[in-house]
C-alpha cells in the first residue's frame, strides 16, 4: 500500500454515506406521551388493597396526573389486583419467588381502550433484609413502570 492516496470519488461516498445517516436520524420525530399531563385518574380499588399504596406513590413520584376520588371525574382509570404468594421458608433462604406480585390496567375512561398494563413483584436479588417489600414495594415498581412507559417517550 505504499503510495496510496485516497481518490476524491471515494471521498465523496464517504461524506454522503455520513450526510445520510446523520439526516436519518435528525429525521425521527419526537413521540408525545400516551396522556397528556395534569389528566384525571381514577385509581379503581384493587383485589388486596394495592389501589393505596398506587395512589400514594403516583404522588410520591410525583407523575403529572391529577388523582381523583370518581370515576366520573377521571380521564384515565386505573384497575388491578394483587396476589401474595407463598411464603415457604425456602424460598426466603435462595430468594425464590416473590411474596407479592401486582398488575395494572389503564384505560382511557371516554374510549373505553386499554392504554397501558404493568406488572411488578417485590423480590429483591440483594439484601432483601434490608429492603422494604410487600405491597408498598409492588406499587413502587408499577408506578416507576407507568412514569417510563406513559410519560418518558
Amino acid at each position: 500500500m505504499k503510495g496510496y492516496t485516497p481518490s476524491i470519488s471515494m471521498f465523496l461516498r464517504l461524506l454522503l454515506t455520513l450526510l445520510t445517516v446523520t439526516l436519518g436520524f435528525a429525521a425521527k420525530p419526537v413521540p408525545l406521551p400516551l396522556i397528556p399531563p395534569g389528566s384525571a385518574i381514577y385509581v379503581a380499588p384493587m383485589t388486596g388493597d394495592l389501589a393505596g399504596f398506587i395512589s400514594a406513590e403516583i404522588i410520591k413520584q410525583k407523575l403529572p396526573l391529577v388523582v381523583v376520588m370518581t370515576e366520573v371525574d377521571a380521564s384515565y382509570i386505573l384497575a388491578g389486583a394483587s396476589l401474595q404468594g407463598h411464603n415457604k421458608w425456602f424460598n426466603s433462604i435462595w430468594g425464590g419467588k416473590d411474596k407479592h406480585e401486582g398488575n395494572v390496567q389503564l384505560f382511557d375512561a371516554k374510549k373505553k381502550v386499554l392504554i397501558w398494563a404493568g406488572e411488578a413483584g417485590d423480590r429483591s436479588l440483594f439484601a432483601t433484609a434490608y429492603k422494604r417489600g410487600g405491597l408498598r414495594k409492588v406499587a413502587d415498581r408499577i408506578v416507576k413502570q407507568m412514569k417510563n412507559d406513559v410519560f418518558k417517550k
